[in-house]
Protein backbone atom coordinates (compact mmCIF):
# COMPACT_ATOMS: atom_id res chain seq x y z
CA UNK A 1 0.00 0.00 0.00
CA UNK A 2 1.25 3.32 -1.42
CA UNK A 3 0.66 5.64 2.31
CA UNK A 4 1.23 9.74 2.00
CA UNK A 5 0.59 12.03 5.41
CA UNK A 6 -1.17 14.86 5.72
CA UNK A 7 -1.37 18.46 7.10
CA UNK A 8 -3.54 17.43 10.18
CA UNK A 9 -1.39 14.09 10.09
CA UNK A 10 -3.58 11.55 9.03
CA UNK A 11 -2.25 8.96 6.52
CA UNK A 12 -3.66 8.71 3.43
CA UNK A 13 -3.19 6.43 0.18
CA UNK A 14 -1.26 8.04 -2.70
CA UNK A 15 -3.42 6.44 -5.11
CA UNK A 16 -6.65 8.31 -3.37
CA UNK A 17 -5.23 11.68 -4.60
CA UNK A 18 -6.31 13.81 -7.30
CA UNK A 19 -4.79 13.48 -10.20
CA UNK A 20 -3.77 16.84 -10.25
CA UNK A 21 -1.75 15.76 -7.56
CA UNK A 22 -0.31 12.91 -9.24
CA UNK A 23 0.50 15.10 -11.86
CA UNK A 24 2.26 17.77 -9.79
CA UNK A 25 4.35 14.86 -8.37
CA UNK A 26 5.29 13.57 -11.76
CA UNK A 27 6.06 16.90 -13.31
CA UNK A 28 9.30 16.91 -10.04
CA UNK A 29 10.64 13.59 -10.93
CA UNK A 30 12.92 12.42 -13.67
CA UNK A 31 12.44 10.51 -16.43
CA UNK A 32 13.38 7.52 -14.74
CA UNK A 33 11.88 7.62 -11.24
CA UNK A 34 8.63 8.60 -13.16
CA UNK A 35 8.78 5.01 -14.68
CA UNK A 36 9.19 3.48 -11.34
CA UNK A 37 6.31 5.45 -9.92
CA UNK A 38 4.68 3.85 -13.15
CA UNK A 39 5.34 0.13 -12.07
CA UNK A 40 3.81 1.13 -8.74
CA UNK A 41 0.09 1.27 -9.60
CA UNK A 42 -1.70 1.25 -12.64
CA UNK A 43 -3.69 4.25 -11.66
CA UNK A 44 -0.09 6.42 -11.57
CA UNK A 45 0.48 5.65 -15.29
CA UNK A 46 -1.36 8.16 -17.13
CA UNK A 47 0.60 11.30 -14.60
CA UNK A 48 3.77 9.20 -15.06
CA UNK A 49 4.00 8.93 -19.16
CA UNK A 50 3.81 13.12 -19.22
CA UNK A 51 7.32 12.74 -16.71
CA UNK A 52 8.55 9.53 -18.54
CA UNK A 53 8.11 11.13 -22.43
CA UNK A 54 9.93 14.65 -21.13
CA UNK A 55 12.62 14.96 -22.66
CA UNK A 56 14.47 12.14 -25.01
CA UNK A 57 17.75 12.21 -27.11
CA UNK A 58 18.12 9.25 -29.52
CA UNK A 59 21.84 8.36 -30.92
CA UNK A 60 22.21 6.17 -33.93
CA UNK A 61 25.94 5.78 -34.30
CA UNK A 62 27.93 2.55 -35.41
CA UNK A 63 29.33 0.63 -32.56
CA UNK A 64 31.62 -2.20 -32.18
CA UNK A 65 28.89 -3.04 -28.99
CA UNK A 66 27.01 -6.05 -29.43
CA UNK A 67 23.73 -4.92 -31.17
CA UNK A 68 20.78 -3.36 -28.41
CA UNK A 69 17.43 -3.57 -28.82
CA UNK A 70 15.77 -0.18 -29.75
CA UNK A 71 13.33 -0.24 -26.71
CA UNK A 72 13.13 -0.44 -23.21
CA UNK A 73 10.15 -2.55 -21.94
CA UNK A 74 8.70 -2.53 -19.26
CA UNK A 75 4.67 -3.56 -17.89
CA UNK A 76 3.50 -1.79 -14.80
CA UNK A 77 1.38 -4.06 -12.33
CA UNK A 78 -2.36 -4.49 -13.88
CA UNK A 79 -1.58 -2.23 -16.77
CA UNK A 80 -0.46 -1.67 -20.37
CA UNK A 81 3.07 -1.86 -21.59
CA UNK A 82 5.41 1.21 -20.70
CA UNK A 83 8.07 1.76 -23.04
CA UNK A 84 10.08 4.15 -24.38
CA UNK A 85 13.43 4.67 -26.58
CA UNK A 86 16.92 4.14 -25.04
CA UNK A 87 18.64 7.32 -24.15
CA UNK A 88 21.89 6.20 -26.59
CA UNK A 89 21.23 3.74 -28.90
CA UNK A 90 23.81 1.54 -30.59
CA UNK A 91 24.17 -0.51 -33.46
CA UNK A 92 25.61 -2.88 -34.96
CA UNK A 93 25.89 -3.88 -38.93
CA UNK A 94 23.64 -7.11 -39.56
CA UNK A 95 24.06 -9.41 -42.13
CA UNK A 96 21.24 -7.81 -43.96
CA UNK A 97 22.50 -4.55 -43.48
CA UNK A 98 19.19 -2.49 -45.34
CA UNK A 99 16.47 -4.54 -44.67
CA UNK A 100 17.50 -4.35 -41.34
CA UNK A 101 17.87 -0.69 -41.45
CA UNK A 102 14.76 -0.11 -43.09
CA UNK A 103 12.80 -1.91 -40.57
CA UNK A 104 14.37 -0.32 -37.52
CA UNK A 105 12.91 2.92 -38.88
CA UNK A 106 9.63 1.94 -39.97
CA UNK A 107 9.26 0.23 -36.17
CA UNK A 108 10.69 3.66 -34.63
CA UNK A 109 8.63 5.90 -36.54
CA UNK A 110 5.32 3.42 -36.07
CA UNK A 111 6.55 3.47 -32.06
CA UNK A 112 6.10 7.34 -32.09
CA UNK A 113 2.93 8.19 -33.65
CA UNK A 114 1.26 5.63 -31.05
CA UNK A 115 1.74 8.65 -28.98
CA UNK A 116 1.70 12.26 -29.88
CA UNK A 117 3.61 13.00 -26.56
CA UNK A 118 6.73 10.72 -27.89
CA UNK A 119 7.67 12.69 -31.13
CA UNK A 120 7.39 15.55 -28.62
CA UNK A 121 9.16 14.69 -26.74
CA UNK A 122 12.56 14.05 -28.70
CA UNK A 123 14.97 16.82 -28.19
CA UNK A 124 17.41 15.60 -29.74
CA UNK A 125 19.30 12.70 -32.60
CA UNK A 126 22.37 11.88 -33.72
CA UNK A 127 22.84 9.92 -36.96
CA UNK A 128 25.75 8.19 -38.71
CA UNK A 129 25.54 10.01 -42.14
CA UNK A 130 27.92 7.68 -43.33
CA UNK A 131 26.48 4.25 -43.21
CA UNK A 132 23.03 4.97 -41.33
CA UNK A 133 21.04 7.61 -42.82
CA UNK A 134 18.93 5.91 -44.69
CA UNK A 135 15.66 6.77 -46.64
CA UNK A 136 13.26 6.26 -44.23
CA UNK A 137 15.01 8.28 -41.58
CA UNK A 138 13.66 11.32 -43.06
CA UNK A 139 9.99 9.42 -41.70
CA UNK A 140 11.27 9.98 -38.00
CA UNK A 141 12.64 13.53 -38.89
CA UNK A 142 9.00 14.65 -40.07
CA UNK A 143 7.44 13.48 -36.58
CA UNK A 144 9.90 14.95 -34.34
CA UNK A 145 10.42 18.19 -36.22
CA UNK A 146 8.17 20.56 -35.07
CA UNK A 147 9.95 20.19 -31.16
CA UNK A 148 13.48 19.39 -32.19
CA UNK A 149 16.11 21.20 -30.63
CA UNK A 150 19.58 19.42 -32.00
CA UNK A 151 20.33 17.63 -35.23
CA UNK A 152 23.99 15.99 -35.49
CA UNK A 153 24.54 14.29 -38.97
CA UNK A 154 28.39 12.70 -37.87
CA UNK A 155 30.75 12.00 -41.05
CA UNK A 156 32.71 9.35 -41.30
CA UNK A 157 34.84 8.36 -38.62
CA UNK A 158 37.24 5.95 -40.58
CA UNK A 159 38.42 6.99 -43.45
CA UNK A 160 38.08 4.85 -46.78
CA UNK A 161 35.37 3.30 -45.97
CA UNK A 162 33.56 0.88 -49.19
CA UNK A 163 30.08 1.44 -49.53
CA UNK A 164 28.10 -2.06 -48.58
CA UNK A 165 24.66 -1.03 -50.19
CA UNK A 166 23.47 0.34 -53.04
CA UNK A 167 23.64 4.48 -52.81
CA UNK A 168 19.82 4.75 -53.22
CA UNK A 169 18.93 3.79 -50.00
CA UNK A 170 21.77 6.30 -48.55
CA UNK A 171 20.37 9.58 -49.80
CA UNK A 172 22.96 12.87 -48.78
CA UNK A 173 22.07 15.38 -46.41
CA UNK A 174 21.04 17.58 -49.36
CA UNK A 175 19.11 14.95 -51.13
CA UNK A 176 17.35 14.28 -47.82
CA UNK A 177 16.05 17.84 -47.60
CA UNK A 178 15.26 18.30 -51.12
CA UNK A 179 13.50 15.19 -51.53
CA UNK A 180 11.27 16.20 -48.03
CA UNK A 181 10.00 19.70 -48.68
CA UNK A 182 7.72 19.45 -45.56
CA UNK A 183 10.50 19.26 -43.33
CA UNK A 184 10.58 22.12 -41.36
CA UNK A 185 12.86 22.72 -38.19
CA UNK A 186 11.70 26.07 -36.55
CA UNK A 187 12.56 25.42 -33.26
CA UNK A 188 15.96 23.48 -33.64
CA UNK A 189 18.89 25.48 -32.27
CA UNK A 190 22.43 23.44 -32.60
CA UNK A 191 23.02 21.66 -36.58
CA UNK A 192 26.06 19.60 -36.63
CA UNK A 193 26.35 19.49 -40.32
CA UNK A 194 29.11 17.26 -42.69
CA UNK A 195 29.98 18.84 -46.34
CA UNK A 196 30.75 17.57 -49.65
CA UNK A 197 33.15 19.34 -52.12
CA UNK A 198 29.73 20.00 -53.63
CA UNK A 199 28.99 21.96 -50.55
CA UNK A 200 26.93 25.60 -51.38
CA UNK A 201 23.81 23.86 -52.63
CA UNK A 202 23.67 22.02 -49.42
CA UNK A 203 24.13 24.01 -46.82
CA UNK A 204 21.71 27.33 -48.51
CA UNK A 205 18.85 24.42 -48.76
CA UNK A 206 19.68 23.46 -44.95
CA UNK A 207 19.65 26.56 -43.72
CA UNK A 208 16.69 27.80 -44.72
CA UNK A 209 14.99 25.20 -43.01
CA UNK A 210 16.89 26.17 -39.67
CA UNK A 211 16.38 29.90 -39.07
CA UNK A 212 16.55 29.99 -35.51
CA UNK A 213 19.85 28.04 -35.53
CA UNK A 214 21.77 29.27 -32.14
CA UNK A 215 24.83 27.22 -32.81
CA UNK A 216 26.51 25.67 -36.33
CA UNK A 217 29.22 22.91 -36.67
CA UNK A 218 30.53 22.58 -40.49
CA UNK A 219 32.69 19.45 -40.93
CA UNK A 220 33.76 17.55 -44.17
CA UNK A 221 32.55 14.55 -45.17
CA UNK A 222 36.02 13.38 -45.14
CA UNK A 223 37.80 14.81 -41.83
CA UNK A 224 41.50 15.38 -42.65
CA UNK A 225 43.44 14.97 -38.91
CA UNK A 226 46.71 15.67 -38.64
CA UNK A 227 47.91 13.51 -41.73
CA UNK A 228 45.57 10.87 -42.25
CA UNK A 229 42.37 10.73 -43.57
CA UNK A 230 41.35 12.32 -47.33
CA UNK A 231 41.04 15.74 -47.13
CA UNK A 232 38.02 17.38 -48.51
CA UNK A 233 38.75 19.78 -51.40
CA UNK A 234 36.04 22.11 -51.39
CA UNK A 235 34.96 23.75 -54.51
CA UNK A 236 34.11 27.41 -55.45
CA UNK A 237 30.60 28.34 -54.63
CA UNK A 238 28.60 28.94 -57.73
CA UNK A 239 25.30 30.17 -56.22
CA UNK A 240 24.04 33.60 -58.17
CA UNK A 241 21.92 34.07 -54.78
CA UNK A 242 23.00 35.97 -50.83
CA UNK A 243 23.73 33.86 -48.39
CA UNK A 244 20.94 32.41 -45.55
CA UNK A 245 22.15 34.17 -42.58
CA UNK A 246 21.55 33.10 -39.32
CA UNK A 247 20.36 36.33 -36.95
CA UNK A 248 20.14 34.26 -33.87
CA UNK A 249 23.52 32.27 -34.36
CA UNK A 250 25.89 32.19 -31.07
CA UNK A 251 28.58 29.59 -31.58
CA UNK A 252 30.09 29.32 -35.35
CA UNK A 253 32.18 26.14 -35.63
CA UNK A 254 34.30 25.06 -38.96
CA UNK A 255 36.58 21.89 -37.69
CA UNK A 256 38.46 22.07 -41.51
CA UNK A 257 38.70 25.95 -42.64
CA UNK A 258 39.08 26.22 -46.43
CA UNK A 259 39.19 29.20 -48.73
CA UNK A 260 35.70 28.93 -50.47
CA UNK A 261 34.10 29.30 -47.17
CA UNK A 262 35.21 32.33 -46.61
CA UNK A 263 31.81 34.07 -48.15
CA UNK A 264 29.81 32.14 -46.34
CA UNK A 265 31.70 32.66 -42.98
CA UNK A 266 31.40 36.52 -43.83
CA UNK A 267 27.75 36.46 -44.38
CA UNK A 268 27.21 34.48 -40.94
CA UNK A 269 29.40 36.25 -39.15
CA UNK A 270 27.97 40.02 -40.22
CA UNK A 271 24.55 38.93 -40.03
CA UNK A 272 25.16 37.23 -36.11
CA UNK A 273 25.01 40.51 -33.71
CA UNK A 274 25.19 37.91 -30.99
CA UNK A 275 27.82 35.99 -32.14
CA UNK A 276 29.76 34.60 -28.69
CA UNK A 277 31.53 31.36 -29.79
CA UNK A 278 33.61 31.19 -32.86
CA UNK A 279 36.08 28.26 -34.30
CA UNK A 280 38.37 27.70 -36.80
CA UNK A 281 40.52 24.64 -37.35
CA UNK A 282 43.18 24.56 -39.88
CA UNK A 283 44.53 20.86 -39.69
CA UNK A 284 45.41 21.08 -43.30
CA UNK A 285 47.06 24.44 -42.47
CA UNK A 286 45.14 26.75 -45.45
CA UNK A 287 44.87 29.90 -43.05
CA UNK A 288 47.69 32.44 -44.10
CA UNK A 289 48.48 35.72 -42.76
CA UNK A 290 46.69 37.27 -44.77
CA UNK A 291 43.43 35.50 -44.64
CA UNK A 292 43.57 35.39 -40.81
CA UNK A 293 43.68 39.29 -41.48
CA UNK A 294 40.20 39.05 -43.59
CA UNK A 295 38.52 36.91 -40.88
CA UNK A 296 39.78 38.93 -38.23
CA UNK A 297 38.20 41.84 -39.87
CA UNK A 298 34.64 39.65 -40.02
CA UNK A 299 34.49 39.55 -36.25
CA UNK A 300 36.26 43.64 -35.57
CA UNK A 301 32.19 44.09 -35.32
CA UNK A 302 31.65 41.17 -32.95
CA UNK A 303 31.16 42.99 -29.93
CA UNK A 304 30.22 40.24 -28.26
CA UNK A 305 32.59 37.69 -29.10
CA UNK A 306 34.25 35.84 -26.15
CA UNK A 307 35.82 33.07 -27.38
CA UNK A 308 37.99 32.57 -30.45
CA UNK A 309 39.85 29.38 -31.99
CA UNK A 310 42.41 29.93 -34.86
CA UNK A 311 45.93 28.57 -35.84
CA UNK A 312 48.72 30.48 -34.18
CA UNK A 313 50.23 32.00 -37.05
CA UNK A 314 47.08 34.32 -37.51
CA UNK A 315 47.63 36.12 -34.88
CA UNK A 316 50.33 38.17 -35.43
CA UNK A 317 50.71 41.26 -33.37
CA UNK A 318 48.75 43.48 -36.08
CA UNK A 319 46.12 41.24 -35.96
CA UNK A 320 45.51 40.80 -32.26
CA UNK A 321 44.62 44.68 -31.97
CA UNK A 322 42.03 43.85 -34.27
CA UNK A 323 39.72 41.92 -32.07
CA UNK A 324 37.10 43.37 -30.25
CA UNK A 325 37.77 43.98 -26.39
CA UNK A 326 35.11 41.51 -25.62
CA UNK A 327 37.19 38.86 -26.20
CA UNK A 328 38.57 37.20 -23.06
CA UNK A 329 39.14 33.48 -24.13
CA UNK A 330 41.07 32.58 -27.20
CA UNK A 331 42.45 28.83 -28.44
CA UNK A 332 44.93 27.98 -30.35
CA UNK A 333 47.05 25.68 -32.36
CA UNK A 334 50.55 25.35 -33.45
CA UNK A 335 52.74 22.27 -35.32
CA UNK A 336 55.16 22.65 -32.26
CA UNK A 337 55.62 23.95 -29.04
CA UNK A 338 58.38 23.74 -25.95
CA UNK A 339 56.78 22.30 -23.03
CA UNK A 340 56.38 23.88 -20.10
CA UNK A 341 56.86 27.47 -18.52
CA UNK A 342 60.84 26.88 -18.65
CA UNK A 343 60.96 26.15 -22.19
CA UNK A 344 57.39 28.15 -23.03
CA UNK A 345 58.27 30.78 -25.66
CA UNK A 346 57.65 34.49 -25.36
CA UNK A 347 55.88 34.65 -28.94
CA UNK A 348 53.53 31.82 -28.06
CA UNK A 349 50.94 34.11 -25.80
CA UNK A 350 49.27 36.91 -28.36
CA UNK A 351 49.23 40.22 -27.06
CA UNK A 352 45.79 40.56 -26.49
CA UNK A 353 45.27 42.80 -23.44
CA UNK A 354 41.41 41.58 -23.19
CA UNK A 355 42.53 38.10 -23.10
CA UNK A 356 42.13 35.62 -19.75
CA UNK A 357 42.51 32.38 -20.60
CA UNK A 358 44.63 31.38 -22.95
CA UNK A 359 45.03 27.70 -24.47
CA UNK A 360 47.79 26.30 -26.58
CA UNK A 361 48.04 22.80 -28.22
CA UNK A 362 51.01 21.41 -30.25
CA UNK A 363 53.21 18.68 -30.87
CA UNK A 364 56.17 18.09 -28.14
CA UNK A 365 58.93 15.62 -28.24
CA UNK A 366 59.10 13.00 -26.05
CA UNK A 367 62.59 14.99 -24.13
CA UNK A 368 60.15 17.33 -23.44
CA UNK A 369 57.69 15.26 -21.98
CA UNK A 370 60.31 13.54 -19.68
CA UNK A 371 61.04 16.85 -17.99
CA UNK A 372 58.56 16.30 -15.13
CA UNK A 373 56.78 12.92 -15.25
CA UNK A 374 57.57 10.40 -12.60
CA UNK A 375 57.51 6.74 -13.94
CA UNK A 376 56.29 3.73 -12.22
CA UNK A 377 58.74 3.81 -9.41
CA UNK A 378 61.67 5.66 -10.81
CA UNK A 379 62.32 9.74 -11.43
CA UNK A 380 63.10 11.31 -14.48
CA UNK A 381 64.39 14.77 -14.52
CA UNK A 382 62.55 16.26 -11.92
CA UNK A 383 62.42 20.15 -11.98
CA UNK A 384 63.79 22.17 -9.26
CA UNK A 385 60.32 23.31 -6.79
CA UNK A 386 61.39 27.24 -8.08
CA UNK A 387 62.26 28.66 -11.18
CA UNK A 388 62.83 31.99 -12.70
CA UNK A 389 60.49 33.60 -15.07
CA UNK A 390 62.81 34.30 -18.18
CA UNK A 391 62.33 38.46 -19.56
CA UNK A 392 61.08 37.85 -22.76
CA UNK A 393 58.15 35.13 -21.11
CA UNK A 394 57.74 38.61 -18.74
CA UNK A 395 57.08 40.91 -21.15
CA UNK A 396 54.33 39.02 -22.87
CA UNK A 397 52.47 38.61 -19.86
CA UNK A 398 52.70 41.92 -19.38
CA UNK A 399 51.17 42.58 -22.72
CA UNK A 400 48.60 40.39 -21.78
CA UNK A 401 47.53 42.52 -19.08
CA UNK A 402 44.39 40.23 -18.00
CA UNK A 403 45.54 36.52 -18.62
CA UNK A 404 44.85 34.31 -15.53
CA UNK A 405 45.59 31.11 -17.06
CA UNK A 406 47.50 29.49 -19.88
CA UNK A 407 46.35 25.86 -20.59
CA UNK A 408 48.89 23.82 -22.73
CA UNK A 409 47.95 20.32 -24.45
CA UNK A 410 50.43 18.32 -26.72
CA UNK A 411 50.67 14.98 -28.42
CA UNK A 412 53.89 13.49 -28.82
CA UNK A 413 55.17 12.42 -32.18
CA UNK A 414 55.02 9.11 -31.76
CA UNK A 415 51.77 8.69 -32.31
CA UNK A 416 50.24 6.08 -34.06
CA UNK A 417 48.24 6.09 -37.27
CA UNK A 418 44.84 5.55 -37.70
CA UNK A 419 43.59 2.50 -39.48
CA UNK A 420 42.00 2.70 -43.08
CA UNK A 421 39.02 0.22 -42.66
CA UNK A 422 37.21 -1.44 -40.22
CA UNK A 423 38.92 -4.89 -40.36
CA UNK A 424 42.50 -3.35 -39.87
CA UNK A 425 40.64 -1.15 -36.65
CA UNK A 426 41.62 -4.16 -33.59
CA UNK A 427 44.97 -5.64 -35.59
CA UNK A 428 46.00 -1.66 -35.28
CA UNK A 429 46.44 -1.20 -31.86
CA UNK A 430 50.02 0.26 -30.80
CA UNK A 431 52.35 -1.47 -28.28
CA UNK A 432 53.56 1.99 -26.99
CA UNK A 433 51.84 5.30 -27.13
CA UNK A 434 51.56 8.61 -25.01
CA UNK A 435 48.50 9.87 -24.13
CA UNK A 436 47.85 13.90 -24.81
CA UNK A 437 49.63 16.40 -22.64
CA UNK A 438 47.94 18.53 -20.34
CA UNK A 439 49.32 21.24 -18.47
CA UNK A 440 47.94 24.74 -16.65
CA UNK A 441 49.69 27.76 -15.82
CA UNK A 442 48.25 29.91 -13.25
CA UNK A 443 49.17 33.37 -13.28
CA UNK A 444 49.28 36.03 -10.68
CA UNK A 445 51.20 39.51 -10.66
CA UNK A 446 50.98 42.07 -7.65
CA UNK A 447 51.63 45.41 -8.19
CA UNK A 448 52.73 48.27 -5.81
CA UNK A 449 50.77 51.69 -6.08
CA UNK A 450 52.44 54.59 -6.74
CA UNK A 451 50.47 56.39 -3.79
CA UNK A 452 51.58 53.75 -1.63
CA UNK A 453 55.49 54.75 -1.51
CA UNK A 454 57.38 58.32 -1.37
CA UNK A 455 59.94 57.20 -3.89
CA UNK A 456 57.68 56.87 -6.73
CA UNK A 457 56.03 60.52 -5.95
CA UNK A 458 59.65 61.49 -6.02
CA UNK A 459 60.36 59.68 -8.97
CA UNK A 460 58.07 59.59 -11.49
CA UNK A 461 60.38 57.64 -13.88
CA UNK A 462 61.00 54.68 -11.73
CA UNK A 463 59.69 51.66 -13.21
CA UNK A 464 56.46 49.69 -11.42
CA UNK A 465 57.04 47.63 -8.61
CA UNK A 466 55.83 43.92 -9.22
CA UNK A 467 56.05 40.97 -7.92
CA UNK A 468 54.66 37.80 -10.15
CA UNK A 469 53.89 34.60 -9.74
CA UNK A 470 53.32 31.57 -11.75
CA UNK A 471 51.93 28.46 -10.70
CA UNK A 472 52.06 25.46 -12.94
CA UNK A 473 50.20 22.02 -12.73
CA UNK A 474 51.06 18.99 -14.13
CA UNK A 475 47.88 16.31 -14.88
CA UNK A 476 48.04 12.99 -14.77
CA UNK A 477 49.59 11.65 -17.41
CA UNK A 478 49.79 7.73 -18.58
CA UNK A 479 52.17 5.72 -20.80
CA UNK A 480 50.94 2.30 -22.75
CA UNK A 481 54.44 0.49 -22.84
CA UNK A 482 54.63 -3.35 -23.30
CA UNK A 483 50.89 -3.88 -22.14
CA UNK A 484 51.56 -2.10 -19.26
CA UNK A 485 50.11 1.07 -17.79
CA UNK A 486 52.53 3.26 -16.18
CA UNK A 487 51.27 6.67 -14.64
CA UNK A 488 52.64 10.06 -13.61
CA UNK A 489 52.62 11.72 -10.68
CA UNK A 490 50.63 15.55 -10.58
CA UNK A 491 52.88 17.66 -9.33
CA UNK A 492 52.97 21.75 -8.65
CA UNK A 493 55.82 23.96 -9.97
CA UNK A 494 56.53 27.57 -8.70
CA UNK A 495 58.12 30.04 -11.20
CA UNK A 496 58.76 34.16 -9.91
CA UNK A 497 59.87 37.05 -10.08
CA UNK A 498 60.69 40.37 -8.78
CA UNK A 499 62.86 42.79 -10.72
CA UNK A 500 64.15 40.05 -12.54
CA UNK A 501 65.15 37.27 -9.72
CA UNK A 502 63.51 34.28 -8.69
CA UNK A 503 62.19 35.06 -4.98
CA UNK A 504 63.33 31.96 -3.01
CA UNK A 505 61.29 29.70 -1.02
CA UNK A 506 61.80 31.18 2.80
CA UNK A 507 61.07 35.06 1.85
CA UNK A 508 57.98 33.81 -0.40
CA UNK A 509 56.63 31.67 2.37
CA UNK A 510 57.02 35.30 4.24
CA UNK A 511 55.07 37.57 1.94
CA UNK A 512 52.12 35.38 1.88
CA UNK A 513 52.43 35.01 5.76
CA UNK A 514 52.23 38.73 5.60
CA UNK A 515 49.27 38.51 2.93
CA UNK A 516 47.33 36.17 5.41
CA UNK A 517 47.60 33.60 2.84
CA UNK A 518 49.38 30.43 1.75
CA UNK A 519 51.35 30.25 -1.13
CA UNK A 520 49.86 27.39 -2.05
CA UNK A 521 46.70 29.25 -3.97
CA UNK A 522 45.10 28.46 -6.97
CA UNK A 523 42.99 31.42 -7.72
CA UNK A 524 44.96 33.54 -10.13
CA UNK A 525 44.39 37.18 -10.40
CA UNK A 526 46.04 40.39 -11.91
CA UNK A 527 47.24 43.59 -10.31
CA UNK A 528 46.77 42.50 -6.96
CA UNK A 529 48.16 44.04 -3.50
CA UNK A 530 50.74 43.17 -0.90
CA UNK A 531 50.72 45.01 2.37
CA UNK A 532 53.79 47.59 2.70
CA UNK A 533 55.57 45.02 5.01
CA UNK A 534 55.76 42.71 2.29
CA UNK A 535 56.80 45.26 0.00
CA UNK A 536 59.65 45.81 2.11
CA UNK A 537 60.15 42.18 2.42
CA UNK A 538 60.87 41.61 -0.92
CA UNK A 539 63.37 44.97 -1.68
CA UNK A 540 65.42 44.03 1.28
CA UNK A 541 66.27 40.75 -0.26
CA UNK A 542 66.08 42.05 -3.76
CA UNK A 543 69.34 44.34 -2.49
CA UNK A 544 70.68 41.60 -0.40
CA UNK A 545 71.26 39.41 -3.29
CA UNK A 546 72.53 42.17 -5.29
Amino acid sequence: MIMSRSSNGMARNLIDLPSSVHDQIARELAPSCALSLALTHASLGPAAQSAIWSELNISLQRSFLPRQLPYEWTRPLGGNKLYKIRQHQTWNHPSKYIDALESYFVHLAAHLREDPRRAKAVRSISIDSDRLLHVRFADVLKLVAPTLKRLEFICVDVPHLTAVSPQSAFPTVRQLFESNLQIHLDRLTHLSLPLAPCWDTTIQTVLRRTPNLESLVLTPENPYSGGWGESTIFEDSNLNEPWTTLPCLRRLEITEFALPLLPLLEALIRAAPDLEWLSLQDACRRMTDVVAGIVLDYIATSLKLKYLAIPRRGLTDEQCKKLPRSVVEISTMESTRPWGIPQLEATTIPPIPSMQLFHSHARVSDQDQCLVWTWHEGTCALPAPLRPISPELLQAIGNASDLLMIELSGTSDDEWAFPTSETEWEDSLPTSKAHPLQRAVFIRTYTRNSDQTAEAEMNAEQPEEVFTHCRSYYAEHCLIENDQLLRAQCMWEEHLDYCGSAVPGDILARVYDLLGENAGWTRPGRGLELPEEAWDLLKDWKRSVD
